[in-house]
């Protein structure tokens, strides 16, 4: 086991991949009596079957046949039992970016940078999320950059101006509890940490990063605790709601009540909002992800998703190419990020801009140009996403502790020393070379 975890002589494991995987890419694919190579598709994204419907009708080289998947937890689960067992692997598979690296790392997914994809078209910023020691563990199709979205009738009613920076947000959050203890400004599930992630990406914090032949990790830095300070004030001062993502919908019913001031959200998130809201259509307008302070320039957090080649894929480089295709095809691309035939999913695109409008709903926010402008933004001011080889065990650890923070059983700052020593010393037992900052 130490041989497969070790990341330790990186140069040398991707020698390695280079070397292994390449001649699987220019060995001839069986195919079917009609000419095709037919490959399997796992995914759990509404609008998958229509993509892979229309890749069938654009060509006559490659046949997709697409396995929907119940989750993301569900389909991962199945992969990695695929792949351990030699059996029924997919040829290519809907990656979730909190587990993509870990499975590189274990060996579930292969290095796709010796397969020498065309990323020319993809948004560089996608590309790095998924890039660790110039290795490529997906390609990716999914771009979620972040904004927020503001019940205007709620501000507006109580005389409270819409914060632009972190400083204002917990000021607003404190008048709107002055004249409604019952108003919180965002609501915090026990069982997501999310908030903590992408807040501290936005001050620049790098939990996990190679240097040499080591990871280093960098949990309790400098950055994170800057965020974890926003955080802290909330929790402290109850400024927030704790609602589980588990009871959906009384946590509708909460959401379009007008005592939740803001939601921080992304396009793919809107569709659901606009389905459930139905007390609160056209209450809400788009607003730019608070700033670190009015002086500071935008920096909009990102989540992206990918598709990965598994260990044991038969056609790897036919699934690249249909890869490349649903990330890059404008007809792919529209049907994904529509929200009726899709789920508002925003392409990752280097120029995407034509697939905003179509990535908003109709009815849930006022001024939809004004929208427009704000996603944009999001996109041009989006931070690399980055994860790391135990991130699945250690964000098991964190939605641990931020429930108990969220309690105010442990504060931030513990936590973070927490997760900190939890990390290096799983990655040492492993045999991982790890160092801190």
């Amino acid at each position: 086991m130490k041989g497969l975890h070790r990341w330790g002589r990186l140069a040398a494991v991707i020698a390695t991949a280079a070397v292994s995987v390449m001649p699987l890419a220019a060995c001839g694919a069986a195919t079917a009596s009609d000419g095709r190579v037919t490959i399997e598709w796992w995914g759990y994204e509404q609008g998958q079957q229509e993509q892979a419907d229309a890749f069938n009708r654009s060509q006559d080289r490659i046949h997709v046949v697409y396995h929907r998947q119940a989750t993301n937890t569900k389909a991962e689960e199945s992969l990695v039992n695929a792949v351990k067992a030699g059996q029924n692997v997919p040829d290519l598979f809907e990656a979730n970016m909190e587990s993509t690296i870990s499975l590189l790392a274990d060996g579930t997914i292969q290095d796709i940078a010796p397969y020498k994809p065309d990323l020319a078209n993809l948004n560089p910023n996608a590309v790095e999320s998924f890039t660790v020691a110039n290795r490529l563990a997906a390609i990716p199709f999914k771009f979620s950059p972040q904004f927020i979205i503001a019940n205007q009738r709620t501000f507006d009613e109580h005389g409270v101006k819409v914060p632009s920076t972190w400083d204002e947000y917990i000021s607003a959050a404190e008048q709107l509890k002055a004249v409604d203890p019952k108003i919180k400004i965002m609501n915090l599930a026990g069982e997501d940490p999310t908030m903590l992630v992408v807040l501290a990406q936005q001050f620049g914090a790098h939990w996990y990063s190679v240097k040499d032949d080591s990871w280093v990790i960098d949990i309790n830095g400098a950055e994170t605790r800057k965020a974890m300070g926003y955080l802290q004030r909330i929790v402290d001062e109850s400024l927030f709601s704790q609602k589980t993502f588990i009871e959906w919908d009384a946590l509708m019913q909460f959401f379009q009540s007008g005592d939740l001031a803001t939601i921080l959200t992304s396009t793919w998130q809107l569709s659901a909002y606009q389905s459930n809201f139905q007390k609160s259509l056209g209450d809400w307008k788009a607003y730019d992800w608070p700033r670190e302070s009015a002086a500071s320039p935008l920096v909009s957090p990102l989540n992206v998703q990918g598709y990965a080649l598994p260990k044991g894929a038969r056609h790897p480089q036919e699934a690249l190419d249909f890869a490349l295709w649903l990330a890059t095809n404008d007809r792919a691309a529209r049907i994904a990020a529509s929200p009726t035939t899709g789920n508002g999913t925003f392409p990752a695109m280097k120029d995407a801009s034509a697939y905003i409008a179509d990535s908003l709903p109709d009815k849930l926010l006022q001024d939809k140009t004004g929208a427009e402008q704000v996603v944009k933004d999001s996109i041009e001011s989006a931070t690399p996403y980055s994860t790391g080889v135990n991130w699945s065990g250690m964000y098991k650890q964190l939605q641990d502790q931020w429930a108990k923070f969220l309690n105010k059983q442990v504060t931030g700052d513990e936590m973070l020393d927490y997760l900190q020593r939890w990390t290096v010393n799983d990655l040492k037992t492993k045999g991982i070379n790890v160092r801190e900052t």
